[in-house]
């Protein structure tokens, strides 16, 4: 019998886009890296900075891509991780962190004018002063109160 030749592991996912600490992002990112080498696919790791990595992936791709399901949520910071697979193991990449857009104002005044929903997610990032109700009083403190950028 031949012997078997030694396991050959893909080189670790790196350049990501976003880059490392990136600004506002949007939410409706694809995340992109450089192909790895050897990889068959990968495994991608996406959580909020102030919860722990997940213990299973968020998603998997086929290629040097991933897009989240759903927007992430605005004024949040996110750690990813790409994870690069072939059959002889994995290779795991740094963690990258970002954060994401400002709530953009216009989306309060669409809401109060019925022009556009919010998901309960935006509800909750329009409510500015924290009262549990969308009104012009969010976009008068939105306005006094401006986000960092």
């Amino acid at each position: 019998a031949s012997p078997r030749s030694p396991p050959t592991l893909t080189a670790p996912p790196a350049q990501p886009n976003p880059d490392d600490g990136a600004e506002a992002v949007p939410v409706n990112i694809t995340l992109d890296w450089a192909d790895s080498a050897l990889a068959t696919g990968y495994s991608i790791f996406i959580w909020k900075n102030s919860e722990s990595k997940p213990a299973q992936p968020t998603g998997s791709s086929a290629v040097s891509q991933f897009k989240p399901q759903g927007d992430l949520e605005y004024e949040e910071s996110y750690n990813w991780q790409v994870v690069a697979i072939n059959n002889d193991g994995v290779t795991e990449g740094s963690v990258w962190k970002f954060s994401t857009a400002i709530f953009p104002v216009d989306f309060i005044m669409d809401f109060l004018l019925n022009a556009r929903p919010l998901s309960p997610q935006e509800y909750k990032k329009a409510d500015r002063n924290g009262d549990g109700i969308v009104d012009v009083a969010d976009i008068v403190y939105y306005m006094q109160n401006p986000p960092a950028k």
